[in-house]
């Protein structure tokens, strides 16, 4: 295993920015087999790749099968988006409930409703179903709108 100077960690690095990303794949892969043998934790140490990420290029480098990873479906969508109506339901069951700033120096809005008891109204009352969403969730949802919300 040869030694790697810190122009040639450079370089590489570099090299691997110009290539396009199936490509910058295969040569990280490559050069971690080359200078590192198969080693994803030391290309992590020394080339600052992830260890997973090394992995999956080893993969890709031995099956000759580029994959590919969605990075929009690692992360959960607003769930605005999924329920369109949800923020008009949600002013619709806590519009009685409301009170706003005694000295009118904020935007926010009081409510002396818990994020458990909007989730449950609205299961109840709007037929939304309970694997929808969480307590945290709505929570979120009712923060996003400038609810403040009574502690529960």
């Amino acid at each position: 295993m040869k030694k790697l100077t810190k122009k040639e960690i450079e370089l590489h690095k570099e090299t691997a920015k110009q290539l396009k990303k199936s490509e910058q794949r295969r040569y990280k892969a490559k050069v971690t087999n080359m200078y590192l043998k198969w080693d994803a934790q030391r290309a992590r140490r020394v080339f600052w790749w992830f260890k997973q990420s090394v992995e999956l290029w080893q993969h890709e480098l031995r099956t000759w099968i580029d994959c590919s990873w969605f990075y929009s479906n690692c992360w959960p969508s607003k769930l605005e988006i999924k329920f369109p109506n949800l923020c008009k339901d949600i002013e619709d069951i806590v519009k009685n409930d409301i009170s706003a700033d005694n000295k009118l120096q904020s935007t926010t809005k009081f409510c002396r409703m818990s994020a458990r008891e909007v989730r449950e109204r609205l299961i109840k009352e709007k037929w939304y179903k309970e694997k929808d969403f969480q307590i945290r969730i709505i929570s979120s949802v009712l923060n996003r709108q400038w609810y403040s919300l009574k502690k529960t």
